[in-house]
């Protein structure tokens, strides 16, 4: 299902799956389809999407993402994996796909999830515009800190370092300030940049 973020300044993004996107994509990329699977040169685009076997529902999870892309011509293989296996395999970087999870809080310093060195960027994935605007947000205070949280934010639907694919306990806020009294903890998470923490 479509996923909505209706930011202040009103700008709705839907987040949702299209293969007419995914062909376009992959064909700009240089594959073409041949009987149905995506290739390039004398190779079908073949994936390993791992993921940790102790929670069923992230194998639920994993088993439809395979589906869905394997459905579009990708051929995605899901490797459940013990936790040490699966924490080994994201620190080797040795993964195409991994299916992971972060409890987003007030005080969760974003530098671990997209800073160069973040101990949760698995992908080694780094931007130069991101990470100013990173640091703007650390740094802003005040209505400063909600066009901060919402410039860092779109970036990050631009750049697509990762893809959120569901947000427990709390849906996405539609509109910022919408939770005013919440305190937010590790048992009640809700996306709301503009009130985490700089944390250092």
């Amino acid at each position: 299902h479509p996923s909505s973020v209706l930011f202040d300044d009103g700008l709705n993004t839907e987040l949702s799956y299209s293969p007419e996107t995914l062909s376009t994509i992959l064909t700009e990329a240089g594959w073409t389809q041949l009987d149905g699977k995506w290739n390039k040169g004398h190779s079908n685009l073949s994936l390993t999407l791992i993921v940790s076997q102790e929670n069923s529902y992230k194998l639920a999870v994993a088993d439809a993402i395979a589906a869905t892309l394997n459905a579009a011509g990708v051929t995605v293989t899901v490797e459940r994996l013990t936790w040490e296996a699966y924490t080994a395999a994201l620190a080797a970087g040795d993964y195409d796909l991994y299916l992971g999870e972060v409890r987003l809080t007030a005080d969760f310093d974003l530098t671990v999830l997209i800073g160069p060195a973040g101990a949760l960027n698995y992908s080694r994935w780094t931007d130069a515009e991101t990470a100013g605007l990173l640091a703007a947000f650390r740094a802003a205070q005040g209505d400063d800190r909600k066009a901060a949280a919402n410039a860092l934010y779109l970036r990050l639907g631009e750049e697509m370092p990762f893809t959120p694919l569901c947000f427990k306990n709390w849906s996405i806020l539609s509109q910022w300030g919408q939770t005013a009294g919440a305190t937010p903890t590790q048992q009640n998470i809700f996306y709301h940049f503009a009130a985490w923490s700089a944390a250092q």
